[in-house]
């Protein structure tokens, strides 16, 4: 599933962003403390903290690890840079610990790029260390870790950290090459594909692997998957996602429009995704949904898409998915006026004519 310009970010920095993988040295909460202008008499006189107990930790690195509950409350709230330092200090030490694993595998973390995701990107630093914990899985091709892991990143918000892992442009990529990553997750995708019997994490995992994959060469893998049953159209759902992606080729989105049209069980997934996705509906592994459903994620995630997509993706949502979703919700998401202000934004400047054609009939019918 595609989110918004991954390579322009999010305008603004929305959490405390730490710093890319270096050595991570911890700080004794003296340091902190004299940063901020405090004595370990001033910390105890805040906290409430017995002196002797501010006095046993304040020159030990690790002092955090030995705070806990209320006492660890209390230095956050009176002690400025404590709770970045909380924030920030195991999020980079978990980052060093994965960037060294990884070179161990082969595969060299942009230390740049890390950064850059985090603070120009507002990639939650947390979804980056995931990421990276999700290439460490892939590489050792441990195949139940990396469906742990990948199965978290079905979602608008945490498969961005995705694309930028994927990702082969500076600065916006978290690998140097991403050569090793692609081998790995082309390996375990064809491990899972090989397995029998019903299995939702599976299944989810071959559908990400696969989409991201396909973002990257363009290539369907057709002869694997088929919308006969819905596990396979999820599957090749997501493949035809990626090709559009990387092929702006409208062939493809006709195709796949043709797919959904005449196949129910392809419609059914197509009306399953974006919800899900965008978390206006918890993803469920029979694929169901409701009849009516307000998709007030899903329209903020098309509208921002409509803006930045390329044409053949445009002519996709235009034609198969946004007549589908207004029929789920005539309302879509209360957001109707910037639906159609978003496809005028885009009419007039497209080089195809179907597409053009097909987004003209679209703010027609709204």
């Amino acid at each position: 599933m595609p989110r918004v310009n991954a390579a322009g970010g999010l305008p603004g920095r929305l959490w405390a962003v730490p710093a890319p993988p270096t050595a991570v040295e911890p700080k004794p909460l003296r340091e902190i403390a004299e940063e901020a202008g405090y004595s370990a008499q001033n910390v105890a006189a805040l906290t409430g903290l017995h002196l002797s107990t501010i006095l046993r930790h304040w020159h030990d690195p690790r002092w955090l690890e030995q705070f806990e509950g209320a006492s660890l409350q209390r230095l956050i709230v009176v002690v400025p840079g404590v709770d970045h330092y909380v924030r920030t200090y195991p999020q980079r030490l978990r980052q060093q610990r994965l960037a060294d694993e990884l070179r161990e595998e082969g595969i060299v973390v942009d230390r740049a790029g890390v950064a850059h995701a985090s603070e120009a990107m507002g990639i939650a630093p947390a979804f980056i260390s995931n990421a990276l914990e999700t290439t460490l899985h892939l590489a050792r091709s441990d195949a139940r870790r990396s469906i742990s892991y990948v199965t978290t990143f079905w979602g608008c918000q945490q498969d961005r950290a995705l694309g930028v892992l994927f990702s082969a442009s500076a600065p916006g990529r978290l690998l140097e090459d991403r050569g090793p990553l692609l081998a790995a997750a082309e390996a375990v995708h064809e491990q899972l594909r090989l397995r029998r019997g019903f299995s939702f994490p599976r299944i989810l995992t071959q559908q990400i692997l696969v989409h991201h994959l396909a973002r990257i060469t363009g290539e369907m893998p057709e002869s694997y998957y088929e919308p006969r049953h819905s596990r396979t159209a999820f599957i090749l759902r997501g493949a035809y996602m990626g090709t559009i992606i990387h092929t702006d080729d409208l062939a493809y989105a006709q195709r796949y429009k043709a797919i959904v049209d005449s196949n129910p069980v392809a419609r059914l997934i197509e009306l399953w995704a974006f919800p899900t996705w965008a978390r206006d509906r918890n993803a469920t592994p029979d694929f169901t949904l409701e009849r009516s459903l307000l998709l007030r994620h899903t329209a903020r995630e098309i509208i921002a898409e409509l803006a930045h997509y390329n044409e053949a993706y445009v002519w996709y949502l235009a034609t198969t998915y946004l007549p589908l979703a207004l029929e789920m919700d005539p309302t879509f998401g209360f957001q109707l006026p910037e639906l159609a202000a978003s496809l005028r934004a885009r009419m007039g400047g497209f080089a195809s004519r179907d597409v053009q054609v097909a987004c003209e009939r679209l703010v027609k019918a709204l």
